[in-house]
């Protein structure tokens, strides 16, 4: 019993010695992949490679590229009340950026981006796969990094449309949903 303590013992050392020893030669990876480039560490770099923050995981006007079903009880879809609804969603977007400063082989930087996305959903119960609704962002993010740490500030408009037809299949009170926001 004595042996098994001091062989786990040693091979817990052993353990904790090749991680450290692995953590002082491998870089700082997020997991997202954002970071400042080595060869862009210094001075006004116009249209850099990649992005400096790290974007949230559960953010659903982040600016993305996805299609996904959706199933469910929505009474403002439905054609028969108490019936499930078939809702195709996609989204369609991107950041690029515009220039990044850097101190000179600074591991930090400060990047101001462009990004735009459109959200749609979609009654894939209709023959003609009926628009619901779009939403339109475009907006200026500016976005800073040091080592692990990310933040953003970003100025953006938002626009939101009802489908032509669920306006004529619900006429509903119009209302153009459209505002900015930092």
């Amino acid at each position: 019993m004595r042996s098994s303590v001091a062989g786990g013992l040693h091979f817990g050392l052993l353990l904790i010695s090749v991680i450290a020893d692995a953590g002082g030669q491998q870089p700082f990876r997020s997991r997202c992949g954002a970071a400042v480039h080595a060869d862009e560490r210094s001075g006004v770099i116009p249209l850099p490679q990649g992005a400096l923050f790290c974007p949230f995981i559960a953010d659903p006007k982040s600016e993305h590229s996805f299609v996904s079903y959706l199933r469910g009880d929505f009474a403002t879809i439905a054609e028969e009340p108490e019936s499930d609804t078939n809702i195709g969603a996609i989204g369609l977007g991107d950041s690029y950026g515009l220039f990044r400063i850097a101190g000179s082989g600074s591991v930090s930087a400060l990047q101001l981006d462009v990004m735009a996305g459109i959200f749609a959903q979609f009654n894939i119960d209709q023959p003609s796969f009926d628009l619901i609704n779009a939403d339109y962002l475009v907006g200026l993010p500016l976005t800073f990094r040091t080592s692990g740490f990310s933040a953003r500030a970003r100025l953006y408009h938002q626009s939101s449309h009802l489908g032509d037809e669920f306006l004529l299949a619900r006429q509903p009170e119009r209302e153009n949903v459209s505002f900015e926001s930092i």
